[in-house]
């Protein structure tokens, strides 16, 4: 399903458009100043405007690393979302110019992602999209960084019995099947996360999409090579929720064993911002 839009028209609702920054299956991203009070703001132009319920349902979850969706609304260019405005880098950009990361980093950049999806699941909300494009890194005042996850609620529910698909490489199982999402669908998506992180590449890889949502479904993920963090990982991906861990706070808690402590952690994120 989709709606009218014009990368041409400058006004959208409330919002002028400045810039586009990034563009994809879900929509269209820019930077944008709110009329009235001149703040810089990031504003979606959305492809399907099924996900305005989601993202209004993901409006009400409030933690550090979510970005915080600040309006939505319909347009004659089609439907959007009001978003802070960030700078920094997203993950597939980092990960495009360093190839993988080592334990320590990833992990610090998995645990703030893995404790806000757990605040969202509290309020009953899904991401069901979770990739290193929708992991941003926030570069903050005085040279340290915030893990931010994007894109919250941007999966529309479809009808019962529609097949309602993110990316993919990144599905879970019974997402690449067509059934019902839960949070730990998401727990799922963080560990194709953290393999993509300790790797530099998707765990799952095919020629097309029928063929990788075939290979989530009945292939066992790759190794990563570290003997203390597989364990884990086999819990995270396994083919049915059930074997799983039961929500992203236990995945936390079982991966912060490994973790270094705050201010290393702390440490690894300024670097991966740094211009």
């Amino acid at each position: 399903m989709g709606s009218r839009r014009s990368p041409d028209v400058p006004l959208v609702g409330e919002y002028r458009l400045e810039e586009r920054l990034a563009h994809g299956g879900g929509g269209e991203v820019y930077r944008a100043t709110h009329l009235q009070t001149g703040g810089p703001v990031a504003l979606k132009l959305l492809r399907d405007p099924r996900c305005l319920a989601q993202v209004e349902r993901a409006m009400a979850v409030r933690h550090p690393n979510l970005v915080r969706v600040l309006d939505v609304g319909t347009d004659p260019v089609g439907a959007y979302v009001v978003m802070e405005a960030l700078e920094g880098t997203t993950l597939r950009h980092v990960l495009a110019s360093r190839g993988r990361l080592d334990r320590d980093t990833a992990l610090a950049v998995l645990l703030p992602v893995l404790h806000a999806l757990h605040a969202a699941h509290g309020c009953d909300v899904s991401h069901g999209d979770l990739k290193p494009e929708n992991v941003f890194l926030q570069r903050l005042e005085g040279g340290g960084a915030c893990v931010k996850v994007l894109d919250l609620g941007g999966i529309p529910e479809g009808p019962e019995g529609e097949v309602v698909f993110g990316s993919a490489a990144y599905l879970s199982p019974e997402q690449a099947a067509g059934d019902a999402l839960d949070a730990r669908s998401d727990v799922f998506g963080a560990g194709l996360l953290l393999f993509e992180l300790m790797t530099g590449r998707p765990a799952f890889e095919a020629p097309g999409p029928v063929a990788t949502a075939y290979k989530i479904v009945h292939e066992p993920a790759p190794r990563v090579g570290d003997v203390r963090l597989q364990p884990l990982l086999d819990l995270a991906l396994a083919k049915s929720p059930a074997d799983r861990f039961s929500s992203a706070a236990v995945f936390a808690e079982a991966l912060g064993r490994l973790a270094p402590h705050d201010a290393l952690s702390a440490a690894a994120l300024s670097v991966l911002v740094r211009p």
